[in-house]
Formats: C-alpha cells, sequence, structure tokens
C-alpha cells in the first residue's frame, strides 16, 4: 500500500492508503488526484501537517487573531475557576456578599455589637469558621475578586496589543504570575479549604 495526503491550502487535510501501483486518475478525477501527495516512507506524515515546496513540514500556525481569542478565552476560564473556589454555589456567595458588607461598615472586622454579631457569626458558619477569622478571609476575597479583574483587563490589553506570539506569550506569562500570586493572597487568609491555583495553560503557537 502506499500512503498519499490530499493537500487543501498548503495542510494535509486526509491521508489515503492506495494499493501500490494505482493510477490516481483512475481513482478519482482529475482534481482531486492533483492534490495528492505521496507519502514519504522515512517520515511520519498526519493530518496538519503543512506542505510547500514538495516537503511536509509541522502544521502551521493559527492565524494571530485566532491565538489572541484562545488566550482570552483560557483565560477567563482560569479566573473563573479561582472564583468558584472562593464561592463553590450560591448559598456561599450570597453569605459573602452580606458578610462583606457587614465587614466594611466595621473598618474590615467582625460586627461585636449585637444583632450584628450573631448574624455575622451565622454567615461564618456557613464557610465553617469563627468571626474573626471569617472577616479576615472576607478583606482577603474582596482584594482577591479586584486582583483578578486588574490581571484580566491587563492580559485583554496586552492581547489587544499584541503583534506577535512572543507577545501573548509573555502577557499569558504576565497572567499566570498575578493569578498565583492572588492565590497565595487567599490561602495567606486561611480559607477553610485551600485554593488551587489554575492549571498551566499551553496554547500551540503561543507557549506549546
Amino acid at each position: 500500500m502506499t500512503n498519499y495526503a490530499r493537500i487543501a491550502d498548503g495542510v494535509v487535510a486526509e491521508m489515503i492508503a492506495l494499493p501500490d501501483g494505482a493510477k490516481l486518475t483512475a481513482i478519482f478525477s482529475a482534481a482531486v488526484a492533483a492534490t495528492l501527495v505521496s507519502a514519504p516512507t522515512d517520515q511520519a506524515v498526519a493530518v496538519g501537517m503543512s506542505y510547500a515546496n514538495g516537503a511536509f513540514g509541522p502544521p502551521p500556525a493559527p492565524p494571530l487573531a485566532q491565538l489572541k481569542t484562545a488566550l482570552s478565552a483560557a483565560a477567563s476560564g482560569a479566573c473563573a475557576s479561582v472564583v468558584a473556589q472562593i464561592y463553590p454555589d450560591a448559598t456561599h456567595q450570597s453569605a459573602f456578599q452580606n458578610a462583606a458588607s457587614m465587614v466594611n461598615g466595621n473598618g474590615g472586622a467582625a460586627p461585636t455589637i449585637a444583632p450584628l454579631a450573631a448574624k455575622f457569626a451565622a454567615l461564618a458558619a456557613v464557610y465553617g469558621l469563627p468571626a474573626s477569622a471569617f472577616a479576615t478571609l472576607v478583606v482577603a476575597m474582596q482584594g482577591a475578586d479586584l486582583d483578578l479583574s486588574a490581571a484580566l483587563a491587563t492580559l485583554d490589553d496586552a492581547v489587544d496589543a499584541a503583534t506577535t506570539p512572543a507577545a501573548l506569550a509573555a502577557a499569558l506569562t504576565a497572567f499566570e504570575t498575578a493569578i498565583a500570586a492572588t492565590v497565595a493572597e487567599i490561602n495567606a487568609a486561611a480559607p477553610p479549604t485551600a485554593i488551587v491555583a489554575p492549571a498551566a495553560i499551553r496554547i500551540v503557537g503561543v507557549n506549546a
């Protein structure tokens, strides 16, 4: 059998195995036969690889616009994964929002005067923490929210301005550094369950 690569726009679109000695124009139309190239026996050829000047090469890099879209989406997902750990459900999110209002109105500390103290203790119980520890965590989480938003906004600005994949890679490195710092900031406030940093982002054409 002989392997043929069907080439479309300089890229291997399909691999076809035919009996040795098969006449392409007897099997395919002239237009299709003209797109078939015999694959070398000393090189593994696969769909997606490039083909130019009689040689097969690695897959072409995606267009810059496509890389930008992929990077922005991955970054948004990374931020969302951190937020989902801070507020795993609507109950936790509501407790945090109510507690934040109380802490902000009390100079960053847990209220100590009835009936607010009891209400705050009930909110802290949702997170399984005593009131004072929960107040510390609420302050840290509010800062983390701002930091996540800032990191994403900075990345988006860098992505918009980028003219090369290398610039996108640099923006991604800065973003991941900021996210790691934010996660460390939250964990320093001793949440009930440690926040796990998002998995490293890998995008073909940017940093992979």
